[in-house]
């Protein structure tokens, strides 16, 4: 029996030396891990929400420029509308311009010949006109230097006043 209470003071002292340890181990890990550790995971924890709210700033950062190109597009579709607008005003307005000169041209170009047949005709009348007179007074000097003929002529030319009066 002496041997068995030497065995079992052995196994408790044992099983004491290994709580002992165990003991020892969990201070130790509570006086300096735990606290490394702790650190750690705050450091792990703050990183992470950091990352957390960066992303969600970049989520309605993306959010923000996808409304943003969104309206640009829009924007853009309504500015090209209207310059299509105004580019086929200018070309009816430059087709309109186009006419109102081509019209001026015509009737520059009318004046123009109306003007040189006038001068035409007073080159001519300027021209004829002094010789018909000439050639007129002499034929008249001729065909009335004769006093009955005169006298005729004057005949005619009472009797054609009375019967208008």
């Amino acid at each position: 029996m002496v041997l068995l209470v030497e065995q079992i003071v052995l196994v408790l002292f044992r099983i004491i030396n290994f709580l002992v340890i165990i003991g020892l181990a969990i201070y130790a890990f509570k006086k300096y891990l735990l606290p490394t550790i702790r650190e750690q995971i705050k450091a792990k924890d703050a990183t992470i929400q950091g990352l957390q709210k960066t992303h969600r700033m970049y989520v309605r950062q993306n959010r923000t420029l996808d409304q943003g190109i969104h309206n640009d597009l829009l924007e853009q579709a309504r500015l090209k509308e209207q310059l299509m607008r105004w580019r086929a005003g200018i070309d009816n307005e430059r087709k309109l311009l186009e006419e109102k000169c081509e019209a001026r041209i015509s009737s520059i170009e009318k004046r123009l010949k109306d003007q040189s047949k006038r001068v035409e005709m007073y080159l001519v009348a300027r021209s004829i006109y002094p010789l018909t007179f000439k050639k007129t007074r002499i034929l008249l000097q001729k065909e009335f230097s004769e006093t009955s003929n005169q006298d005729k002529f004057m005949e005619k030319v009472f009797s054609f006043m009375r019967s208008d009066q």
